[in-house]
This record gives structure tokens, C-alpha cells and sequence, in this order.
């Protein structure tokens, strides 16, 4: 006899009985399949917790003796695999920029009761290859992904659109958290196209640039060396993303797959700061055995650094495109129709990006799609970008 699925554990916050009784009369349909509680106080949460972990919190953002920001910096700490949502009204600018580094939704109030359910299904829709408490609690503790301390540099003394936008292109975490904001609700109703220009544009300059500035949400950290240096990992993720884009001659597509080339490894960035000694242990025995990378990455945390970034995209609303590209960018099976050919044209421009001449390219991306035919003209862009550089 199989046994009944295990309900998802729902908390919500409020300071006006009101709107939990809103709450509670709105997802009553919800009580086979969520187990809620409710909240008048951000204390009153916390002892909640304190019984017993909830899978997603909602809460609203002005509260008295503890506002939603500090409430969430206290569950992102004590209980990381908490997925934390703030629905609220109207906040002022330095409040959201405060409570972004713990936020992985917002939604503004009034919020319809269907917006509201499809943010907490997302929250708790994360794959079963990542059910697995050290690496849910390594992805819900991380407030950012460190940019580089040039890019950081660049991104601060941006002047004007054209810079600001440059500097961004440049950096996966900078990227990364400008498309977190821009598709969060936090600053806008309707969210922006899934590209990097149309995310700049939506948020504004001043925005971006408090963004870039801000120590919390994507400037570099100081801390052990890393085995797989920033720098590094960046210059590759660069590459990979000018020849994707280069690859593709529509400018929509163009602007997907360099999307998808600039964020595909950071997984790869999430493993090595959150358990940076494992990380570099898991390096030097590849050294000397050759394993691949991602069936060590599986063997020693449960999951590759695709996984690990795919899960971090969902939780932060990405859109699915970007996300399956980086969940698949090393194995296409599983991914859906629509995204073959972006999977297939990132997989390549990462071979490319190192070795323009490399012949570690997996005939299976190309398979279910026309572009077998593409690989010498995109072997002469990559021949190309490697010449300039």
C-alpha cells in the first residue's frame, strides 16, 4: 500500500488578522495537499518554526518589533530549506534592497490568489535529484553569487545605460541577480523578457547601479582561496556566452543563448563557496583519477553543478528556458522540445570556448536537431574569438 504523499508545509505572516483569515478562506481547496499555519507577529513565526520546519514562508514586509526582512535573514540562517516569499504592499526602495540577499520571491498586495499559489508550487517544485538536506540547505543559505572584483569594479563606475549594460554582459552573478530582481515582482508588475538588455531596462539605471553597489547582493566576498579561481570560471562562462550568442543569427535567439552560455556553470560557483575545502579535495583527486567532473560532483554531493544551478534558478524565477539550458547543458535528455537547440548550441560553444579546435563535442546534443551541419562554420567563429584573445 503506497503511503499518502506528504503535505507541504505552508507559513504565513501577517500583523492584521485580516488578511490571514483572507489567506485561510482563499486556499481552503489547499488543505488535501498543504498544511498551513498562520502568523500575526514575526516572533509568533518564529516559534512556529521552532516545532517544526515549513517548506515555504510567506510574509508581509511592514511589521512592527520585527519587519519581514528581519524575519527572513533569521529563517535563511536557522532554516535555510525554508523557500521564503513576502507579499506586501507598497516598500520603500532600501527596505526591498535590504531583504533581497534573503528574498526568493515578492509579490505585491492586493495579489491574486492564483499568482500567490503558482510562487509557493515553484518554491516546492524542486527536482528529486536535489532532495537532499545538505545541498537544499547550501542553495537556501546563499544570499549571492560573488562577481569578480573587476567586474564589480566595472559595474560601479558605470555611467549611462550603454556601460552599465556592458559591465553586466560581463558577469554571470551580476546577471544572475539583475534577472532574480527584475522577474521577483519587487519593483514592477509584469516581468520583462528573459534577456539581460530587456531586464536592465525594465529595472532602470539608478536601480542596477545600487544593485552593483550593494555588498549584499553580488560584490566579491573575501574568504578561503577557491579551488576553480573566479576569475576563471568567468572567462570561460564569457566565452562560452560570445560564441552561443555568435552562433545563433536571430537577434532573440542570439540574446537567449548568450544568456544561457553566461550562466550555465553557476553551479559550479554555488559548490565551491558553500563547501570550498570538499570542493577542492574533489579537484585534486581529479587530477590524478580523470573522472568526469559531474560524476564526482554527483558522487561527493549528491548532484552536479548543473542541478545545483538549475535548482538555484528556480527557486530565484528564472525563466524555464534559462533554466533547462543549465540543467541539461551536459546531458540533453529529459529537456524539452522547444529548448533542444539552445542546449545543443551551448553545449558546443562551452567545448569551443577553451579549444576552438576541440573534438569533445557529444554528437547527442546535435541528434534531435538540424544544426550537425553549423559545427565548421561555428568552428571558424571560435577559431576567430580565440585569435582576438
Amino acid at each position: 500500500m503506497t503511503a499518502p504523499a506528504r503535505k507541504v508545509r505552508v507559513l504565513f505572516v501577517d500583523d492584521e488578522p485580516l488578511i490571514l483569515r483572507g489567506l485561510r478562506s482563499v486556499f481552503r481547496r489547499e488543505r488535501d495537499v498543504w498544511d498551513m499555519s498562520f502568523a500575526t507577529s514575526g516572533q509568533e513565526a518564529l516559534d512556529l518554526l521552532a516545532e517544526a520546519p515549513f517548506d515555504v514562508l510567506v510574509t508581509d514586509m511592514r511589521m512592527p518589533e520585527m519587519d519581514g526582512a528581519q524575519l527572513l535573514a533569521i529563517v535563511q540562517e536557522r532554516w535555510p530549506m525554508t523557500s521564503r516569499i513576502v507579499l506586501s504592499g507598497q516598500a520603500e526602495r532600501g527596505a526591498l534592497l535590504r531583504v533581497l540577499p534573503t528574498l526568493h520571491a515578492f509579490l505585491s498586495k492586493p495579489c491574486g490568489s492564483q499568482e500567490l499559489r503558482t510562487a509557493i508550487t515553484r518554491c516546492t517544485a524542486i527536482p528529486a535529484t536535489l532532495d537532499h538536506p545538505a545541498l537544499r540547505t547550501m542553495i537556501g543559505k546563499l544570499e549571492k553569487l560573488p562577481s569578480t572584483t573587476a567586474a564589480h569594479a566595472q559595474v560601479v563606475a558605470a555611467r549611462g545605460r550603454e556601460a552599465l549594460l556592458a559591465a553586466i554582459l560581463e558577469d554571470s552573478a551580476l546577471a544572475l541577480k539583475v534577472m532574480q530582481i527584475a522577474g521577483s515582482g519587487a519593483f514592477g508588475d509584469t516581468a520583462p523578457a528573459p534577456s539581460i538588455s530587456a531586464c536592465v531596462g525594465y529595472l532602470g539605471d539608478t536601480l542596477v547601479e545600487a544593485v552593483g553597489a550593494h555588498p549584499a547582493l553580488c560584490a566579491p566576498i573575501a574568504g578561503p582561496t577557491l579551488p576553480i579561481s573566479l576569475d576563471h570560471l568567468q572567462a570561460h562562462a564569457l566565452r562560452t556566452a560570445k560564441l552561443a550568442g555568435a552562433f545563433i543569427q536571430d537577434r532573440a535567439g542570439s540574446e537567449l543563448a548568450y544568456t544561457c552560455g553566461l550562466l550555465h556553470d553557476v553551479g559550479r560557483i554555488v559548490l565551491q563557496i558553500s563547501a570550498p575545502d570538499e570542493y577542492t579535495a574533489m579537484c585534486d583527486e581529479l587530477k590524478v583519477s580523470g573522472e568526469r567532473l559531474v560524476a564526482a560532483e554527483r558522487r561527493r554531493f549528491g548532484a552536479d553543478h548543473a542541478a545545483v544551478g538549475g535548482a538555484l534558478m528556480r527557486l530565484w524565477g528564472l525563466p524555464l528556458a534559462l533554466i533547462e539550458a543549465v540543467e541539461h547543458h551536459h546531458e540533453p535528455e529529459g529537456a524539452s522540445a522547444q529548448i533542444a537547440d539552445i542546449i545543443a548550441v551551448v553545449h558546443v560553444a562551452e567545448k569551443l570556448a577553451d579549444h576552438a579546435d576541440s573534438t569533445a563535442i557529444d554528437p547527442a546534443f546535435l541528434r534531435p536537431t538540424q544544426l550537425a551541419d553549423e559545427l565548421p562554420r561555428w568552428r571558424g567563429i571560435a577559431a576567430a574569438l580565440h585569435a582576438r584573445c
